[in-house]
């Protein structure tokens, strides 16, 4: 019975490590790498439809017999919300069945993944941030090489040529980039990783991991750094005077360097005076003309679209057939889609997040909610492969934090 119960929980810890590696590392640079063989391209989409179903099956029991907070509760209708509106219009409006599953792929099933965070371990949460960490290092380091002119394969070369502006992105995508890079930044900042073999390394990693964030380019990015330092400082200054001048210190010291250094050879342009010209159009009203195409209200008559919403992915850049995309004008869409009722019910467990963690002080978490929230109002994160998937696992650790999160942050050590 006892040998039973250790296999079962081994055999839970590989799983976790198989599906996040798979997901962060090697499903987008599999896409990257073979994006015009649609024949290894299918495959790929099937390892990652096995590993996710493999997933959730290895936690379904757990999760429909945990006990459901409220939390839970509104996630669960927010689930039962997006599907029923996603298959009335699908019916309806004729959406594409395959267009139908993506979908239900991007939004809806990443929220289970806040059920299986929920139910896991501390081991599981001491494996999931290493992979979250180890993974996105990895893929900045490929980012890195490429940019020292390593001599990766054509292939490889290929999958990590520069688009647009030169951003920084390695094999992501520049939104993508610019929220994991910021995110690691934000994990080492608040100390939320601490294994034991690199914590010597931590301000070092700090310091490229901030350098990364900038070179993305993303204004989303620059925006996580600042709420990032800003709810560090405002939590921790007082305790940690010598520690948090250090760091903002250093901070600024390679922002400067960013900007002062001459790095065309690397990008082919002046990174100084483009990170300079972002800054100085990094207000709401640039963003909004930027978006201006997108951001166009439809509910604004029909009482019942206003209420309810005209039907979930309709304005969705997986939908094929939409009259318009909007996929950079999240909460537009939400309301188009979704309606009142639909929009508060996708933010509500947010929002009881968020108030959760600033009455227990968790300056992290505090960030992460924050920040996610104002991103998502700019760019789809919470609706992009790997992001969506990562941030409802978040949520899904933090909630489990009677039994781990508090704990876990004091003793993690790998």
């Amino acid at each position: 019975m006892v040998k039973n119960i250790r296999t079962e929980i081994k055999s839970k810890k590989r799983i976790i490590l198989i599906f996040y590696i798979f997901l962060i590392c090697i499903y987008p640079l599999i896409f990257q790498l073979y994006e015009d063989n649609s024949r290894i391209s299918a495959i790929n989409k099937l390892m990652f439809f096995f590993f996710l179903f493999v997933t959730i099956a290895t936690f379904s029991n757990r999760i429909l017999r945990s006990k459901k907070s409220s939390i839970d509760i509104f996630q669960i209708l927010t689930i039962f919300y997006l599907v029923n509106s996603l298959l009335l219009y699908g019916g309806i409006g004729g959406m594409l069945l395959s267009d139908i599953l993506r979908e239900l792929l991007y939004s809806v099933i990443p929220i289970i993944f806040y059920f299986i965070a929920k139910e896991f371990s501390e081991d599981d949460v001491k494996i999931f941030f290493m992979v979250v960490f180890m993974g996105i290092f990895f893929v900045v380091l490929m980012g890195i090489l490429d940019l020292f002119h390593f001599p990766f394969p054509d292939a490889m070369q290929n999958a990590l040529a520069k688009k647009g502006k030169a951003n920084f992105i390695s094999y992501y995508s520049a939104i993508s980039m610019g929220y994991v890079a910021q995110l690691v930044f934000a994990l080492l900042l608040f100390d939320v990783i601490k294994f034991q073999r690199i914590i010597r390394l931590k301000k070092p990693l700090i310091l490229l991991f901030f350098g990364i964030s900038i070179l993305t380019l993303q204004r989303s990015s620059f925006l996580g750094i600042i709420v990032a330092l800003v709810i560090y400082i405002y939590y921790h200054g007082s305790k940690k005077i010598k520690k948090t001048f250090t760091t903002v210190i250093f901070v600024l010291l390679v922002f400067f360097m960013l900007i002062s250094l001459d790095l065309s050879q690397f990008f082919g342009f002046d990174v100084g005076k483009y990170i300079i010209d972002e800054i100085e159009e990094f207000n709401i009203h640039s963003v909004a003309n930027a978006r201006a195409s997108q951001a166009y209200i439809y509910n604004d008559e029909n009482l019942f679209y206003i209420m309810f919403g005209e039907g979930f992915g309709k304005y969705s850049p997986n939908n094929t057939l939409t009259i318009r995309k909007m996929p950079d004008v999240s909460y537009v869409r939400i309301y188009n889609e979704l309606g009142f009722v639909g929009g508060i019910l996708f933010f509500i467990p947010f929002v009881l997040i968020l108030i959760q963690a600033m009455r227990k002080k968790d300056s992290f978490m505090i960030y992460f909610v924050s920040f996610t929230l104002i991103a998502f109002f700019f760019n789809r994160i919470v609706w992009m492969i790997p992001l969506n998937y990562l941030i409802y696992s978040i949520l899904g650790c933090y909630e489990n934090r009677n039994i781990i999160w508090r704990k876990y942050i004091k003793v993690v050590n790998l």
